[in-house]
């Protein structure tokens, strides 16, 4: 499977169990076939990274993911049409595995990806086929935690963009950013590290950059109730201003958002802290108002910069390469190396890029030509001859 048409042997398993749906299959056919198939997308994933990572003309990446991730779209909805047969069991496990597939090449390769894209209405019914029953299981998760009116807020509005009937003209972009949001969710209800659902699901928002006017008004409610729990002005004050060095703690992933073309979310809350501060240090005010409720005459200010750069005086190419590196090597420790580009890149910026994309950094990280190899080299060379010199 390591050449030629990696989705061959996917197809042939699927095409040889269709001959037997409705006719002689049963629950040990079913399941082995659902076992070879996991197999055989696993090997996918595998020989895609192989592939995308032996291909030196970024053109040609563009042309591979393209193309698989089309076929996948394809071959998703004429799987599931012949499976109408099949149990409800073996039909709901076929569409996670191609969910899980189209999942993979839209979040590690969507730099090759056209996010603008208008999907065709069958791959959208299809994607959002588990949310609602997934949305219910977190439900039953977070509803007795002091996360659950965050929760709510979220799952009634991923409801919302499930029932609408605008999808005709629906984007990648739109659908792949609730796709992950809904992966996140999951990841940190299963998280042994979470104490606080709250927070988390506070963190969690600000770092996928949930840019809505509807979560600024829950976030800052929140907020003002706990501020306004304290019996004076000054105590109020003081926990805006410890709040406020919190949120310079957080990150957020500024290159996606829910509304991609409008102000970030960290921006907003700090705008709003400052409007807050600003209402105290002239005793215009002795208890914090939520967002949308300013004294009459106050004109609010403008969002707040959301990250303060480093600039870096090499390319964005040899960033890449660096990063690559000191992951590989072990040098830092991390759940995976998009993980490690998600933590840095946002925070730097190069003379020719004041704002550097996630995914375009990470995708130089496998693609890059001798040169930029020869000047991330020659950069290390120069740190140690410095390190020496201390």
């Amino acid at each position: 499977m390591g050449h030629g048409y990696l989705l061959r042997e996917i197809e042939n398993e699927l095409m040889a169990f269709h001959d037997t749906i409705g006719h002689t299959a049963d629950n040990r056919a079913s399941t082995g076939t659902l076992e070879k198939v996991i197999q055989l997308s696993e090997a996918f994933k595998v020989n895609l990274s192989d592939t995308v990572f032996r291909i030196k003309k970024e053109r040609q990446v563009y042309l591979v993911i393209e193309k698989y991730h089309n076929a996948l779209v394809l071959l998703m909805d004429e799987t599931l049409e012949r499976a109408k047969l099949a149990d409800r069991v073996f039909q709901d496990q076929l569409h996670t595995i191609f969910d899980d597939l189209l999942y993979f090449i839209e979040k590690r390769f969507s730099a090759y990806l056209n996010l603008d894209l208008e999907l065709p209405p069958h791959y959208v019914t299809l994607s959002q086929k588990t949310w609602a029953e997934r949305l219910d299981r977190l439900n039953s998760y977070f509803s007795g935690t002091d996360g659950v009116n965050v929760y709510n807020f979220i799952s009634d509005n991923l409801l919302r963009f499930i029932n609408a009937r605008r999808h005709k003209h629906l984007s990648l972009r739109a659908l792949l950013y609730r796709k992950e949001i809904i992966s996140e969710l999951e990841l940190l209800a299963a998280s042994p590290k979470m104490i606080d659902a709250a927070r988390g699901l506070h963190e969690l928002l600000i770092y996928m950059n949930y840019n809505s006017r509807g979560y600024l008004e829950l976030f800052t409610t929140e907020i003002a109730a706990f501020a306004n729990g304290y019996k004076d002005a000054a105590e109020r004050e003081h926990f805006l201003l410890k709040k406020v060095q919190m949120l310079k703690r957080l990150y957020s992933n500024t290159a996606i958002g829910l509304h991609p073309a409008k102000e970030p979310i960290k921006g907003m809350i700090r705008a709003w802290f400052n409007d807050q501060l600003s209402l105290f240090s002239q005793n215009l005010a002795d208890v914090v108002a939520p967002f949308g409720t300013m004294p009459h005459g106050f004109i609010p200010s403008k969002s707040a910069r959301a990250i303060d750069k480093v600039y870096c005086t090499f390319s964005s190419g040899i960033l890449a390469i660096l990063l690559r590196a000191a992951e590989q090597a072990g040098l830092v420790k991390v759940p995976s190396l998009s993980g490690l580009y998600k933590a840095i890149v946002p925070y730097l910026s190069t003379s020719r890029k004041p704002e550097l994309s996630v995914d375009s950094v990470r995708s130089k990280s496998y693609l890059f030509d001798e040169k930029t190899r020869d000047d991330a080299i020659q950069l290390l060379e120069k740190m140690i001859d410095k390190i020496r010199k201390m």
